[in-house]
């Protein structure tokens, strides 16, 4: 029996279309199959960008599928902290 193949894509979230601020809240999206899998924010929003730095991993997947999205999204926070470190 051949298992199903899918595609995960990482998508990144501009901005919610409710959202009216200046500066809208940054992240992404683990999507396979039309399912989120986990999201991650990156910027909180607004001006001072609160709420930033924060993961969420569907609590039915399978625990490697949550270390692998764990690993991945902090290897894109690590890479966002250090672009804005180098902005500074």
């Amino acid at each position: 029996m051949e298992k199903e193949k899918s595609l995960l894509l990482l998508r990144p979230q501009i901005k919610n279309g409710s959202d009216t601020r200046l500066f809208p809240a940054l992240g992404y999206e683990f999507i396979e199959n039309g399912q989120t899998l986990s999201a991650l924010q990156y910027f909180g929003g607004g001006a001072l960008g609160y709420n930033k730095n924060i993961v969420w991993i569907h609590n039915s997947l399978d625990e490697k599928v949550k270390l692998i999205l764990a690993a991945a999204s902090t290897a894109i926070l690590q890479i966002q902290t250090d672009s804005h470190q180098e902005e500074l």
